[in-house]
């Protein structure tokens, strides 16, 4: 008997509840019994949940593992592969999803749709032109379904995010994939938190402005049992790290959209909307906490170790840019470059440590007024308001060359279409990074974080680690110049060009050396 394998598809996960696959399933069985074919049931091939609009299921799913199957002797040449309509096997462009067809049909398969017994080999579509014309139209037919969806659903879409922008009040939620502290009251019609949830959140937060690190927060709230969100089994430092980074937490969502780049689904971040969500921690927490994730932690052995230096995580080498690392020789300590002390290449020149400090401290009051504030953003809004409307202008201009290039398969066309696609790459990249420096600048909190570390240098008893976790929050790096006996700040949320003009710091090296002088 002639052999026969099934392929079933259709594309949400939520059809799997319907009958969807049992109803293919059942024509495919039928026609076999019918025409004397042996259905082969345990190789069959199963696309759920995979949409043809993309060509996924061809390119990398199951009716791709069809076609390896054939080219590997596993389905025998002159096989039936049985479908319900020509809708399953692909729902891109006609002419994109006729090749899909006759790459099928090239390797001596016979494709059937169940719904009509319709037969499509080499000789019908070379030889019968009502089987090319049918099959053609039948395509056109398929993708226009999906193209109208596509643009229902992203009208819908954009429906959705402009009422998250009104003052209306929402009656039903944007997404129903919460984080995991959130809920919906379909009574009230507002979201809640989940008020045991929401403590862990605080807990976690309070542990890391503590200084606790991530596995050591997982392993606390493993120890102390408390039950993880989803389905994982206990807590993961890659979930405390989300949660630590995710801005849900003080109420704000961002919501995405998917666009397609080569063949690839990508998500793109969108204008962020403020108390959209009831917060489970204080936004200046939140801040405190994202600042300190911003630079650079203590790694390994040295997280639980106690911080002696004010600039430990900070101290950038002149030289060559590495860190740099406090020392003990004798009775005093020393800041060095840590690739000079490892003999790793770097020129070796020792600053005294106690020198750093006080530099730092009897700056600190010229040191908060020279610091930039991070309120000049409007170059920045003007900036990412332009660029989004050149990229509105270069996806229409992808959207009208993809037609064109179907029309006439020019390779001009496909030239320029990559040449805009790789200008939507960069701009995409741009805007990107202009928005997270946007929040970085407009941050109300920026004055709160310099005036911490004025007051932590300042204040007596002098208090080492809490100096240096006030510095961390509000600073991206000290360059030290033993050379020419000064120093740089570089200010999280100044960008790479603001920084303090040397703030005068004593050292050996610099010739000739005069005493510090206060600003």
């Amino acid at each position: 008997m002639t052999k026969a394998f099934s392929y079933l598809r259709f594309s949400t996960p939520e059809q799997m509840k319907g009958d969807s696959l049992w109803r293919q399933l059942e024509l495919a069985r039928a026609y076999a019994s019918a025409h004397d074919l042996a259905l082969d049931e345990e190789l069959s091939f199963r696309d759920l949940g995979v949409s043809a609009y993309q060509g996924r299921n061809a390119e990398v799913g199951k009716l791709a593992d069809f076609k390896e199957a054939v080219r590997e002797g596993l389905v025998p040449r002159g096989s039936y592969l049985l479908v319900e309509s020509l809708d399953r096997i692909s729902r891109q462009s006609a002419r994109t999803a006729l090749r899909v067809l006759e790459d099928i049909v090239e390797e001596d398969i016979t494709v059937v749709t169940l719904t009509d017994g319709r037969e499509y080999h080499k000789e019908a579509l070379d030889n019968d032109p009502t089987a090319l014309l049918m099959s053609l139209l039948i395509f056109i037919r398929a993708n226009e379904e999906s193209v109208t969806k596509a643009r229902r659903l992203k009208a819908a879409y954009e429906a959705k995010r402009r009422l998250v922008t009104s003052e209306e009040r929402v009656s039903k939620p944007f997404t129903r994939r919460l984080p995991g502290w959130l809920q919906w009251n379909e009574d009230t019609k507002e979201f809640e938190t989940i008020p045991e949830r929401a403590e862990v959140i605080r807990t976690i937060f309070r542990l890391a402005e503590e200084g606790m690190g991530q596995h050591a927060i997982a392993r606390h709230l493993n120890q102390q049992r408390v039950p993880p969100f989803g389905k994982a089994a206990h807590w993961h430092r890659s979930y405390v790290v989300k949660v630590l980074k995710n801005p849900a937490v003080i109420g704000t969502f961002t919501p995405c959209l998917r666009e397609r780049h080569e063949g690839k689904t990508m998500r793109r971040p969108l204008e962020p909307h403020q108390a959209y969500w009831p917060a489970a921690v204080a936004p200046e927490v939140f801040e405190r906490v994202s600042a300190r994730l911003a630079t650079r932690s203590p790694k390994g052995r040295h997280v639980e170790a106690q911080v002696t230096s004010v600039v430990a995580g900070v101290a950038r080498c002149s030289h060559c840019g590495g860190s740099m690392t406090r020392v003990s020789k004798g009775r005093w300590q020393y800041v060095v470059c840590s690739r000079a002390h490892a003999k790793a290449g770097c020129q070796y020149q020792a600053l005294r440590y106690e020198d750093v400090e006080t530099a730092l401290r009897e700056n600190a009051s010229a040191i908060f007024l020279e610091a930039p504030r991070g309120e000049q953003t409007r170059d920045l809004e003007e900036f990412i308001r332009s660029a989004e409307a050149t990229g509105d202008d270069l996806i229409h201009q992808a959207r009208s060359l993809t037609d064109e290039l179907i029309r006439t398969n020019s390779d001009m066309v496909r030239e320029r279409l990559n040449e805009v696609e790789t200008e939507l790459r960069k701009l995409f990249k741009q805007v990107d990074g202009a928005k997270a420096k946007r929040e970085k600048l407009a941050s109300p909190f920026v004055l709160r974080r310099l005036e911490a570390m004025r007051d932590a240098l300042l204040f007596d008893p002098f208090d080492v680690a809490q100096a240096n976790k006030a510095i961390r929050e509000a600073v991206e790096r000290i360059v030290i110049y033993p050379s020419e006996g000064n120093m740089e700040i570089f200010w999280a949320h100044g960008g790479s060009t603001d920084y303090i003009d040397r703030v005068p710091v004593s050292s050996r090296h610099y010739r000739p050396f005069t005493a510090v002088e206060k600003w």
